[in-house]
């Protein structure tokens, strides 16, 4: 929802601060979640207003709803994850061509069977 992600991103965000040991550590005030969920809100608007909006994609995989942003060259990235739902459809797609070419394999051996059969009963 528009409203509730702009609603978020209007109040006070976690900031950032340099750890001890060189990293990072994020404090908010008041230590709740509405740091956090602002500072998620925050990163969403700039996506979605940034210079990656136009590469941000739907996954092709008709059971998910993940979004994505397309970084590959051409820009034609089909899934959210090649090793999820990628790999899933790629799955999909073989076994139906495997189980398509089995039927064809089975029923041309049938026909061939069939035909040596009456052929033998002709001739008694």
């Amino acid at each position: 929802d528009l409203a509730a992600v702009n609603d978020a991103a209007e109040r006070p965000p976690l900031t950032a601060r340099l750890a001890a040991d060189g990293g990072r550590e994020w404090s908010a005030a008041g230590a709740t979640g509405t740091g956090l969920l602002s500072t998620v809100a925050r990163d969403a608007v700039d996506l979605f207003t940034g210079a990656y909006a136009h590469r941000i994609r739907t996954c092709g995989a008709d059971d998910c709803r993940l979004l994505f942003v397309d970084t590959s060259r051409p820009g034609k990235r089909r899934w959210c994850s090649m090793e999820r739902c990628g790999n899933r459809h790629k799955v999909r797609a073989h076994r139906a061509r495997t189980t398509s070419a089995d039927t064809r394999t089975t029923s041309v051996g049938t026909r061939t069977t069939s035909a040596v059969v009456r052929t033998t009963e002709r001739d008694d």
